[in-house]
Formats: C-alpha cells, structure tokens, sequence
C-alpha cells in the first residue's frame, strides 16, 4: 500500500489530479495482490455477485465465514469443477465488498489454526 501511495503521489506531483478510473486501476492491482496472499486467484463478479475462486478449497474456512455477520445470509458455494465462493453484493462498491471479503477469508485461517469449531 505504501508503494500505490508514493506512485499516487508521484502521477499528482507530474500529472495533477489523476481520474478516477486511474484511482480505481490502482485499487484493483492492491485488490489482486491481497487476493493473491488469501489463496484467492481469480475474482469475478455476475449480476449480482462477486465469485471468488481459491487455490485449495478448504469447506471448513468457508464455513467459518457462515457465521459472520457481514455476510450471513449472502455466502453460497457454487460446486461444478472449478468450485468457488459466490458473495450476494449489499452495496455499489464493489472493490471494498471484495476487500472485506478477502480479510475475512484471510482471517479464517487464523481461527482455523486456534481450533474454532464449526
């Protein structure tokens, strides 16, 4: 995040205030790198919802996520051959949905590791 602040700082110091959709490209590159660190690797989103693919999918991490209370009610686990993690949207801000989420499944593991029950 320091390294999107100084390369922010420096596009304004050259080029004035960026556009939004430049604010937003930055957004998504620290989005993916904070995915890439969860065991996320792939982020889509359809209608309604944002789909959340993992590099090993762990039920038991997932089901820790049920008992959230940001995302009761909207968590579903779309099964097929390529299995993923389907979140309903509440809100238009995509990129911070998907950030919470990511925290959320980072955090997981933690309470895994504690021996939470599920």
């Amino acid at each position: 995040e320091d390294d999107a602040d100084d390369m922010t700082d420096e596009l304004i110091d050259r080029y004035g205030d960026p556009p939004k959709c430049v604010n937003t490209l930055i957004q998504v590159a620290l989005l993916r790198g904070e995915a890439a660190s969860a065991g996320i690797c792939e982020i889509a989103q359809k209608g309604g919802r944002m789909f959340f693919k993992l590099t090993d999918f762990d039920m038991a991490r997932i089901s820790l996520l049920y008992n959230e209370s940001d995302f009761r009610g909207r968590i579903k686990v779309e099964a097929g051959t390529n299995p993923a993690v389907s979140v309903k949207l509440m809100k238009k801000d995509v990129i911070n949905e998907a950030t919470q989420f990511i925290k959320a499944y980072k955090a997981t593991e933690s309470g895994l590791e504690k021996g939470t029950e599920i």
